[in-house]
């Protein structure tokens, strides 16, 4: 029950109201009434499908603008709540000036740490070392002064 109040489109079979007009729809014109439900099902598959993943995948830590747990993905590590009404906009991207960030490196910077020196490259292609920190929900590398 607690998974059918979570979603929207799941709650309406637990709302008397909502099962009592599709049983009307169904008694006045049965042909109508499948093709209504077959759509509804298919939203709610839709909606399962997209919950139980982002459940699935491995939390790194928590969004530090939402709250919401953060996950990889193909480029990088992103809130779970993207898909959301809100759609929550955090990421820490795989590759940051040249340097690879892992997964480590993300649950460091999500617990408010920084990381080790990475191996970077500037836009014309000189190396140099900087750690990387969040700022206000944004990756940013840590200059020397």
């Amino acid at each position: 029950m607690e998974q059918l109040s979570k979603n929207g489109e799941l709650k309406k079979m637990t709302d008397t109201a909502q099962t009592t007009e599709w049983e009307n729809r169904l008694t006045c014109d049965p042909k109508a009434f499948e093709s209504e439900i077959a759509e509804y099902i298919t939203r709610c598959v839709k909606a399962g499908v997209t919950e139980r993943v982002a459940f699935q995948k491995a939390s790194l830590g928590a969004c530090p603008l939402c709250k919401k747990p953060v996950i990889e993905t193909k480029t990088g590590y992103g809130c779970s709540g993207y898909k959301d009404t809100d759609q929550c906009r955090f990421i820490i991207w795989k590759t940051i000036s040249g340097a690879s960030v892992s997964p480590a490196d993300t649950s460091l910077l999500l617990a408010g740490q920084k990381t080790k020196p990475k191996k970077c490259k500037s836009a014309n292609g000189k190396p140099f070392e900087a750690p990387l920190v969040l700022e206000g929900g944004k990756t940013v590398l840590v200059f020397k002064k």
